[in-house]
Order: structure tokens, then C-alpha cells, then sequence
């Protein structure tokens, strides 16, 4: 498929400028939300473990052995240890920027955070029993981190694979066609005439 006429004297950087300023719009209003829906979650978790000794006592009866204790208190280590793994997978991805340029990841992601948060405080509180938090780990700290993960993974294949699909898209082409040639300029793109004209 190739360009239309009048997409080929409309320079590039007009084109993108919308959707680059709907995007900043967008992550300028999910960062915050997301920054303290993450940073609860963790702080959260940090809570459960520090309570470690409460939660695991009131499961276990009056005759139980000192080894009931050691393996109840690994597996709990073992999940908190795994959640902040996966606190440190997101944190990645967060500054990279991923999950901000995805709207829905990032919004579905700030409200398991933010649900687990409030799990991992009631359960605390209210004395649940210990083996509670693998639920919630698997609930709403895993899925965050998947979700992160697979935005992650897309960008950085976005910027192995150069322009691409972003530049063609933005072209209204299937790929990118004469007039214009795409090419990589840095971590960006960069579109320039048949002349050597530079569009962007």
C-alpha cells in the first residue's frame, strides 16, 4: 500500500504530535497513581513481614514443634522474598517508561496494587492466618509484575527492531514507502525526503 498524496507533503512531526501529546497527557496523569499505588503495595509487604512472627504463631497449636515454626517461617520468606522479586521486575519496567505508554497495563496494574495493599493491611490487622498472603500474592502482586513484564519485553523489541511499525503506522502506510525513507536516529526516528530533505 502506499502513501496518499497529501500525506506525502504533511512533514512528520505534525502527524505524530497529537498522539505524542495525548501520550505524555496520559502518563503525566498514571504516574502518580501508579508511583503511590506501587510503593503502598510494597510498603505493605514490608508490614506482613516485619508481623512475620504473630501471623505464623496464631496458626500453629500450643504442642506444635520448633520445626513446624522453620518450615511455616521458609515458605513464608520464600513468598515475600518473591514478591519483592517481582516489586524489582516492575521497578525495571517503571523506569523504563513501559507500562506508562500502555494505558490499561498501567491502570489495571495501580488497582491490583492498590487492592492488594489494602488485603495485606486488613489481613495484618485482623490476624489472618499467615498461608493468606500466597492468595494474595498470586491475586494481585504476580499478575502487576506479568503485566509489566510483557510491557517491558514490547519495548524493548520496539527498539531492537528500530522505527518500524511506529513511523509506518504514523505514515499511513503499511510500510514505509517513497517519497520517504525511514531510518534510526539514536533511540528515536527519523523520516527525510527522496531530496534529502530532513522531515523530522
Amino acid at each position: 500500500a502506499g502513501c496518499s498524496t497529501a500525506d506525502r507533503h504533511v512533514p512528520l512531526s505534525l502527524r505524530l504530535r497529537p498522539r505524542v501529546a495525548m501520550a505524555v497527557e496520559r502518563a503525566l496523569v498514571l504516574w502518580p497513581i501508579k508511583t503511590f499505588a506501587f510503593f503502598w503495595h510494597y510498603a505493605c509487604w514490608g508490614f506482613v513481614y516485619h508481623a512475620k512472627f504473630d501471623m505464623i504463631q496464631t496458626t500453629m497449636p500450643v504442642t506444635a514443634s520448633d520445626s513446624s515454626y522453620q518450615e511455616y517461617n521458609v515458605w513464608f520468606n520464600t513468598f515475600v522474598v518473591a514478591a519483592f522479586l517481582c516489586f524489582g521486575i516492575e521497578w525495571v519496567s517503571f523506569t523504563q517508561g513501559a507500562s506508562l505508554l500502555r494505558p490499561r497495563i498501567a491502570m489495571i496494574s495501580s488497582l491490583l496494587h492498590g487492592m492488594g495493599a489494602v488485603f495485606l493491611l486488613w489481613m495484618v490487622a485482623d490476624a489472618w492466618a499467615w498461608f493468606c498472603m500466597i492468595y494474595i500474592f498470586f491475586i494481585f502482586t504476580l499478575p502487576p509484575a506479568l503485566l509489566e513484564s510483557w510491557a517491558l519485553i514490547a519495548v524493548w523489541e520496539e527498539r531492537c527492531r528500530g522505527c518500524g511499525r511506529g513511523v509506518s503506522r504514523a505514515l499511513g502506510c503499511g510500510k514505509p514507502c517513497a517519497p520517504w525513507e525511514v531510518g534510526c536516529c539514536g533511540k528515536g526516528c527519523r523520516a527525510s525526503c527522496r531530496d534529502g530533505v530532513q522531515c523530522v
